[in-house]
């Protein structure tokens, strides 16, 4: 007999988590930990081609961000999920489509995962593949923590909301599943299909394009979102298996994810050091005597790992800013004051250079969203 699912929670923004729970009762729950925040901005091509049909050049997207348009799309690149985050607002706000996360994750492709790609299509079986990808989200590129319930019928993937992202939860779950399922389709020369998507986000006028990706039923206004699967599928044999290749591509995610590592280690202590100092924005010499180490040291580790002290001062604001944005009776007044700046005008230049909107609309954008996924009772 299976237990039932543990109640999804939320979690605070900053790290990826990825569990892996065993739905048999007597194996329980083994959590894999904390992963992380850097990823490879995977979809980055599909992004700027449906961006440029709206008239915005990649170098417009990327104003104001630490990264640019050509450096992100460079082999290996890591931004902080911050980044990410701040890219895809950038995106919703542009295309104005509620299905884009869909339509740009049915656009996916296997080589955009560079070693990833590899390793999944080299890999011997589909569930070898799978595991593979949520062993690397920085590589794969997941936005969204995930958990895998194993059951002896049915095999699922089950993303996790987090705190002060609510306006950006549909886009990435559609982003997610729907460019995962391109991927098990490509690495099975198209022979995948789902059993099952439940969804938290309210039915669209027009649910067709869901029904045509995934081929299979699709339910609205679920409380979780899952993707359900035979779990006979984990054990079918991939066309393109090589262990050769499996083994050259394990080589290069190993070295990309030492990279994220070591990233993550300054960047978080960094990040931590800021964040207890706030609202007053503390200097990087500030930083590093709280660190016991000096500023010239400091900043050559933040440049070995290639971060910078501006760009994880900007990532701590902008992430408690968002956090604070969705507490009830908080003015923007106070929520400019409790992230270190002077005034709201201030406040709102970073905001919009970050998200591309003003506080105002992210805030009311983020209140639908919330009042939306609660509203619609779970179809059945």
């Amino acid at each position: 007999m299976q237990a039932v699912v543990p109640t999804c929670r939320r979690r605070p923004a900053g790290t990826l988590l990825i569990k892996e729970i065993n739905v048999d009762q007597r194996a329980g729950v083994r959590p894999q930990g904390d992963l992380p925040a850097w990823v490879v901005l995977v979809d980055l091509q599909q992004l700027l081609a449906f961006v440029a049909r709206a008239g915005v050049t990649p170098e417009a997207l990327f104003q104001g961000m630490a990264v640019t348009a050509a450096e992100a799309d460079e082999p290996g690149c890591l931004v902080t999920r911050a980044e990410a985050l701040a890219l895809m607002r950038r995106v919703l706000r542009i295309l104005k489509d509620p299905l884009a996360g869909l339509h740009i994750g049915r656009l996916s492709r296997v080589t955009d995962r560079g070693a990833l790609g590899l390793g999944m299509l080299a890999a011997s079986t589909l569930g070898d593949a799978l595991s593979l990808a949520l062993r690397h989200p920085h590589s794969a590129g997941l936005l969204l923590d995930v958990q895998v319930l194993h059951g002896e019928r049915q095999h699922t993937l089950q993303v996790l909301p987090r705190e002060g992202e609510d306006d950006l939860q549909a886009f990435l779950v559609d982003l997610q599943f729907g460019g995962l399922v391109t991927l098990l389709r490509r690495v099975t020369d198209g022979a995948y299909a789902p059993m099952l998507v439940q969804l938290t986000r309210a039915r669209p006028p027009d649910d067709t394009p869901y029904l045509q990706h995934f081929g299979c039923p699709v339910q609205f206004g679920c409380a979780v979102n899952r993707l359900v699967s035979d779990a006979g599928w984990l054990g079918t044999a991939l066309p393109q298996a090589s262990s050769m290749a499996s083994r050259l591509a394990g080589r290069l995610l190993q070295g990309e994810a030492q990279l994220a590592v070591q990233r993550a280690a300054i960047g978080q202590a960094v990040e931590r050091a800021i964040r207890r100092a706030l609202p007053q924005v503390p200097s990087p010499a500030a930083v590093a005597a709280a660190l016991h180490m000096g500023e010239r040291t400091l900043r050559r580790r933040l440049a070995h790992a290639g971060l910078s002290y501006r760009g994880l001062l900007d990532a701590c604001r902008q992430s408690l800013a968002l956090e604070l944005l969705l507490q009830d009776g908080l003015q923007l007044k106070q929520v400019a004051e409790r992230t270190g700046f002077a005034d709201t005008n201030a406040f709102g230049r970073a905001f919009r250079r970050w998200t591309g909107m003003p506080p105002s609309e992210m805030r009311a954008l983020a209140q639908q969203a919330i009042g939306s996924a609660a509203g619609p009772p779970p179809n059945t």
